[in-house]
């Protein structure tokens, strides 16, 4: 059975993405049997593996509307994808304004959806929006675990405040046993005091209260982000010798226990 682990932030730019798609490359790697579901309307997980929906059928949209019953693809040994494209940014529009009881739970339509494969699969990554609507609520809903990333940087903090209060709403109402794994700071800056300073800010904080900042920091990279453009495929699949894809191999191992040699 597998174990649905949701990357949630309200905010972009938080490596959001990137942390999805290389958590479940290394799972899959490791032999575990993955999938990823894009509950972004940026589609940009596809992307990441240098895909695209424009040829597709289905993606996530018409599974969640009941249009289609599957619209998982391949993408690699052990992984595959539920897509998303534009068509998702108007899922709130579809759902609210249907006839009543069209989506008569309408924020457990993921989890709805994922029920059928969850045999199929050892871990399932939810990259969710920037966001705190309705894809969000289904993200966080269908999810056993939730990984928070957040940048090293002031202005994040006021996010990351909403999104776990969000999450603690979400845990008291809907899904009492809602795990969150972590906050992971990203986008670290070694070279600055910043960064040093919101991580024990957010250490400081949070910890008190039971919830874990990782070990494992993100650090930033061009170079990393830029692997999907120039290889179509996340770096930590084509590049083993960046400091990122360590960090990201020490992040698996931190929050689930296993991992082998990243190179």
């Amino acid at each position: 059975m597998a174990r649905v682990v949701t990357i949630a932030m309200n905010k972009g730019g938080t490596g959001k993405t990137v942390s999805t798609v290389s958590l479940a490359a290394i799972a899959a790697k490791q032999g575990w049997r993955t999938l990823i579901v894009d509950a972004d309307h940026q589609g940009n997980a596809l992307m990441s593996f240098g895909g695209t929906t424009d040829t597709l059928p289905q993606t996530v949209f018409e599974v969640l509307t009941g249009q289609a019953a599957t619209a998982i693809h391949s993408l690699a040994d052990n992984l595959d994808i539920l897509p998303a494209d534009d068509q998702l940014a108007l899922i709130d529009f579809e759902v609210m304004g249907a006839k009543p009881g069209r989506y008569p739970e309408p924020f457990r339509l993921l989890q709805r959806a994922l029920a059928p494969v969850l045999s199929q699969y050892d871990f399932i990554f939810v990259d969710s929006p920037p966001s705190l609507g309705l894809m969000t609520g289904n993200a966080l809903i269908a999810a056993d675990a939730v990984i928070v990333p957040v940048q090293t940087e002031h202005f994040a903090l006021r996010g990351l405040m909403k999104v776990l209060d969000a999450i603690e709403d979400i845990r008291q109402r809907e899904h009492p046993d809602l795990e969150i794994l972590g906050i992971l700071p990203t986008m670290v800056d070694a070279r600055t005091t910043l960064a040093s300073e919101v991580m024990q800010e957010i250490r400081r904080f949070y910890q008190p209260k039971g919830i874990r900042v990782f070990e494992s920091v993100i650090p930033r990279s061009v170079r990393f982000a830029a692997a999907p453009a120039y290889q179509g495929k996340p770096a930590v699949l084509v590049d083993p010798h960046n400091p990122l894809v360590k960090a990201y191999y020490e992040l698996f191992e931190e929050a689930f226990g296993h991992v082998t040699a990243y190179d």
